[in-house]
């Protein structure tokens, strides 16, 4: 009888330092949305992997299919394209030109722990400002940085891991969870699970997330521009004179100098969250 009374008592404290460990995991899972908890950086130890150059007149377009890798898009002063992948575990990369489609990709199967995982790349392209071809990135973990000001059509899939680009172009970002930071943008689509939206200035948008706080510094629409969410607050600091027509089921909405003669609309739909445009 006390031996089953010892059993029950150890198996009710086992329990309840489960849970608290579990309620623990969710807390920083929510405050740090969009980073990978099994994926840790190892750049301390990280050694040039590859690095190629290539005449940026020969190449069409840029594809990179990597899996958990931080790319790095920075501006050159010369007329040549350079790569330089580094990293903290000996790997091989495709770094090739081929019908003019410059192809960034990692060899053989892709590298795959369970547990906290040490392994981390960086993959480091510089352009001259003269490039304007199409810029295609495809990773599953890492964060992505555009440093260089781009006119390309830029095209971003990810699953996790931050976004932040300076002045680009036309642009297509599809991402799962990670913030996204976006300086300047002429026509912007963005599809997003979790993950902050912050745009300091755009033209046209077309943004769906699922929950997501978006804000906007300026938008200036030369077209019908729409904003889906189900949770998240909006908020639109200046516009260019749109029509702002808003559709939610709960949450404050405030548009002031909404202009109803636009040729141009805005429309903004969401579930859950305040909308405020001024």
């Amino acid at each position: 009888m006390e031996k089953n009374r010892t059993e029950k008592i150890f198996l009710i404290c086992f329990l309840s330092i489960l849970a608290i460990g579990l309620l623990v995991f969710m807390s920083i899972c929510l405050v740090n949305r969009g980073r990978n908890f099994f994926y840790f950086s190892g750049k301390t130890n990280m050694e040039v992997l590859e690095q190629k150059e290539f005449d940026s007149s020969l190449v069409e377009k840029i594809t990179i299919n990597v899996k958990s890798s931080d790319v790095h898009i920075v501006e050159s002063n010369t007329n040549q394209i350079e790569v330089k992948i580094s990293g903290n575990k000996k790997e091989e990369y495709q770094v090739e030109l081929v019908h003019g489609e410059l192809r960034i990709a990692k060899k053989g199967g892709n590298y795959f722990c369970i547990g906290f995982c040490y392994i981390d790349y960086e993959i480091e392209i510089k352009l001259p400002q003269s490039y304007q071809k199409d810029i295609n990135i495809k990773t599953a973990s890492g964060s992505i940085e555009i440093g260089s000001n781009l006119t390309s059509d830029l095209e971003i899939s990810t699953i996790s891991g931050d976004i932040e680009t300076k002045e680009i172009g036309n642009a297509s970002i599809k991402t799962t969870s990670g913030d996204i930071d976006v300086l300047k943008a002429h026509d912007l689509k963005l599809i997003s699970t979790s993950g902050d939206i912050e745009i300091d200035s755009c033209k046209n948008i077309d943004i769906v997330t699922t929950s997501s706080d978006i804000s906007i510094d300026l938008l200036e629409l030369s077209k019908n521009g729409k904003i889906k969410t189900i949770s998240g607050d909006i908020e639109i600091e200046r516009t260019n004179g749109i029509y702002v027509e808003t559709k939610t089921v709960s949450g404050d909405t405030q548009i002031r100098n909404n202009n109803r003669t636009s040729q141009y609309e805005l429309f903004i739909e969401t579930t859950s969250g305040d909308i405020e445009v001024e």
